[in-house]
């Protein structure tokens, strides 16, 4: 059974501001049509498995957060309810790097 995806508005932002640093920083979109490729793709897998993801705590949250990576470069947070996934966070893990543990524990 497929489950609906929802993305939260910070989710969405992250995913757009990813999208939008790569096509300025290589000059082309062609980088960040292979990022929404991935996510469509992870969305179409969480939809099917939704616990395919790793448990964590993120940001204090101890209940039912799971991340997966896209492209070794990106994570995604999200949590599954009933028959909805939400996408709470699009990340570079960059960012998550230089911030440690504030932003999540595995």
């Amino acid at each position: 059974m497929a489950n609906n995806i929802i993305w939260t508005p910070k989710a969405k932002s992250g995913l757009i501001q990813t999208l939008i640093f790569w096509k300025e920083h290589n000059q082309s979109e062609s980088y960040s049509k292979k990022i929404l490729l991935e996510v469509e793709k992870t969305e179409q897998y969480l939809s099917e498995m939704p616990s395919i993801g790793k448990p964590i705590t993120y940001q204090g949250q101890k209940e039912h957060i799971r991340i997966l990576y896209i492209l070794k470069k990106f994570s995604l947070f999200y949590s599954v309810n009933n028959n909805e996934i939400i996408i709470i966070d699009f990340v570079s893990n960059s960012l998550i790097n230089n911030q440690d543990d504030e932003y999540y524990q595995h």
